[in-house]
């Protein structure tokens, strides 16, 4: 029997240790960094303890993506609050200029309108 046929047996079988708790009692697992001798249970929690330890660290940085994206939505709303209440194109270039430059530190950054522009007023007052 290959180590390919025991592994699919022993996925397909999760049971199996349970049925024959004294083959358990035989195995011994060489530690992969010591060589010494160690118990299938030292064994799993060491490899628990490292997939842990791997979760842990793509949870933090997650979570490090989440507030930064946070802090950018939050930057974001107060940029367009703060053009919804400019009266003309003018104010409006310079209150984006601004908050770009501040908020979200870009120092170098154009503001390009299409359209048809014969008066600068955005709104009509």
């Amino acid at each position: 029997m290959s180590e390919e046929e025991v592994i699919q047996y022993l996925l397909s079988t999760p049971d199996f240790f349970v049925r024959n708790s004294d083959v358990l009692e035989s195995l011994t697992l060489p530690h992969p960094v010591s060589g010494n001798v160690v118990s299938l249970l030292e064994y799993q929690v060491s490899v628990l303890q490292k997939s842990t330890a791997g979760y842990r660290s793509q949870f933090e940085r997650l979570v490090d993506v989440a507030r930064e994206n946070e802090s950018t939505m939050q930057k974001s709303r107060r940029l367009i609050l703060a053009g919804l209440n400019c009266e003309s194109l003018d104010d409006f270039s310079m209150v984006v200029g601004d908050m770009v430059r501040d908020d979200f530190q870009v120092p170098y950054h154009s503001l390009i309108l299409f359209g048809d522009v014969t008066d600068s007023s955005v709104r009509d007052s």
